[in-house]
């Protein structure tokens, strides 16, 4: 008997996605696989669920999209097949609330069916010496920087350094879409987080930067989970700097936008938050990206080797 696989297509996926599924399907590379493709109730086009809910639904309530594109399609085909229990493809190594994984768990949408996570104690590297040893094909998008794909408009590329699911939900609240999340966060409507930073700058924009101090510059947003948890680092961070030489400030994407046409003129991008820069204005103009792991000690240390000081 074989075991049915199970995907849902919030129709909002990468073409690239839909290429490969298709090529997939077309030239039976895994001939015993019985693929199911559950949508959207009531829609099988993209056109059709932005016209009942809205083109930018997943910005103005994240858990609502969330809840009509991935967790009733999948919970439906759960129920359509009689689940017992899933097979997952989860990891702790990813990260977020799925560090403490368990081999088997109870799915919390029913007391009677399991989770089984066979491979949570694999890491990244794991999976990809598995694919390379088995020839296995996969998304080219993972070729392109996408180290975690899922729709187009909440996925980002990363640096080949940065943590395998940062790419996610960039910008949102969420470090799940709903279909396994374990622990239900509750927000108070229009409430946001307030990040809290000393001595740090809020800027409004790039022409409000000051121009008589290095700047360290974080961009991020109240509603990221990664910035929400990098936030008292950067505090103790910024803390730990010379006033007289640094400068700390900071720029609310969710309040201000991206500011890409400055970004263009200052010669640098964001692409995920929290994202860091170092600008020193003397000897020369200079902007020089952070690209290394969201902890203290390796921020400090990273600025003492770009402006030759020591902040022990």
């Amino acid at each position: 008997h074989r075991v049915p696989i199970l995907s849902v297509d919030t129709l909002h996926l990468f073409n690239e996605t839909y290429r490969f599924i298709r090529k997939l399907q077309i030239q039976q590379t895994f001939p015993e696989m019985q693929l199911h493709m559950y949508k959207p109730k009531n829609h099988k086009t993209r056109t059709s669920f932005d016209t009942a809910y809205g083109t930018d639904l997943w910005q103005t309530n994240i858990e609502k999209y969330n809840a009509l594109s991935k967790t009733e399609p999948f919970n439906r085909a759960l129920n359509d097949f009689r689940a017992r229990a899933l097979i997952t493809g989860r990891r702790r190594s990813q990260g977020g609330e799925r560090t403490h994984l368990q081999p088997i768990e109870i799915d919390p949408t029913s007391s009677t069916r399991y989770k089984i996570n066979p491979l949570y104690y694999w890491t990244y590297q794991d999976v990809w010496d598995y694919i390379h040893l088995h020839h296995i094909p996969y998304n080219p998008l993972h070729d392109a920087g996408y180290k975690s794909i899922g729709d187009f408009m909440t996925t980002k590329p990363v640096d080949k350094d940065a943590p395998e699911r940062s790419g996610r939900f960039v910008g949102l609240n969420i470090t799940e879409c709903g279909i396994h999340k374990h622990n239900q966060e509750h927000h108070d409507e229009g409430k946001v987080a307030q990040l809290q930073c000393k001595r740090c700058l809020e800027v409004d924009s790039l022409d409000s930067l000051p121009n008589d101090h290095n700047i360290i510059l974080e961009f991020y947003s109240p509603l990221c989970g990664g910035c929400r948890a990098f936030a008292p680092i950067f505090d103790h961070v910024v803390d730990r700097l010379p006033p007289t030489k640094f400068q700390a400030v900071r720029y609310d994407t969710l309040k201000n936008g991206i500011p890409t046409d400055a970004m263009d003129i200052l010669g640098f991008q964001v692409k995920v938050t929290p994202s860091l820069f170092l600008i020193q204005n003397e000897p020369a103009f200079r902007v020089v990206q952070y690209r290394g792991k969201l902890q203290a000690t390796s921020v400090l240390k990273w600025l003492a080797d770009e402006v030759h000081e020591d902040f022990k």
